[in-house]
């Protein structure tokens, strides 16, 4: 991935994520992170692909990666409560 196209490879994977593509947008985005590991835009992005997918660990650790960043971030501490608590009601 060429760090020159960041922000085109970014609506790429929003394209997927519309469509429903969410492997191929996680492809996307998991290699935007190799380039710029602390982008609060594509970890949250991320975060919510794994949570529509009820991937209920990958997006608690994506919003995690955040809460690292920005640990006053008060809505993505919410964010992984609301998420913690839907994953022990879904067993």
């Amino acid at each position: 991935m060429d760090n020159r196209f960041l922000f085109a490879y970014n609506n790429l994977a929003q394209l997927y994520f519309e469509q429903k593509e969410y492997e191929k947008a996680i492809e996307i985005y998991q290699k935007y992170l190799e380039i710029s590991p602390q982008n609060l835009n594509v970890l949250y992005n991320l975060g919510i692909i794994y949570y529509t997918k009820k991937d209920y660990d990958n997006a608690i650790s994506s919003f995690e990666k955040i809460l690292e960043i920005q640990p006053e971030n008060k809505e993505i501490f919410n964010s992984i409560l609301r998420i913690k608590n839907e994953k022990v009601l879904s067993q």
